[in-house]
């Protein structure tokens, strides 16, 4: 499934992230993403460009949807 990121942005800075939608229409999906996500999370917090959130390995489908919805995110924040 898709992966949908919001940010909260404080003096252009990400300050905090959260995945409101995420691979999970199975088990492996689900579980994959649970694991990822905390460390995509960790990786976004204070960059300021989606293409510094190296991803998570075994979970290639995952981190780039982040990447890309992390690209939108920032670029409506304007920063």
């Amino acid at each position: 499934g898709p992966v949908q990121v919001q940010i909260t942005v404080k003096d252009g800075v990400i300050t905090a992230a959260n995945a409101l939608a995420f691979p999970n229409g199975d088990r492996r999906s689900l579980s994959i993403s649970q694991q990822a996500i905390p460390y995509l999370i960790e990786q976004t917090l204070g960059v300021v460009s989606s293409s510094e959130v190296m991803g998570v390995s075994q979970a290639t489908y995952t981190s780039n949807g982040w990447r890309a919805s992390l690209q939108s995110a920032i670029k409506k924040a304007g920063i």
